[in-house]
C-alpha cells in the first residue's frame, strides 16, 4: 500500500470520518483489483534491443 494512502487513512481513522475511510478502502480494492487482472510479466526481455539478453 502506498505510503500516501496509509496517512491518509490513518488520518481518516483518527478523526473517525466514515466517508473519507469507505472512499479510501474502495479506491484501494478497486486498485488491488485492477492489478491482479494485469497479465503477468514472464520475465522475457528479448523485447529490448539496446541490452541483450544473458
Amino acid at each position: 500500500m502506498p505510503n500516501w494512502l496509509q496517512k491518509q487513512l490513518m488520518q481518516a481513522y483518527h478523526s473517525k470520518d466514515r466517508y473519507q475511510i469507505l472512499f479510501l478502502n474502495r479506491c484501494w480494492f478497486q486498485f488491488c483489483n485492477k492489478e491482479r487482472s494485469k497479465p503477468s510479466f514472464d520475465g522475457d526481455i528479448s523485447f529490448n534491443r539496446n541490452h541483450p539478453t544473458v
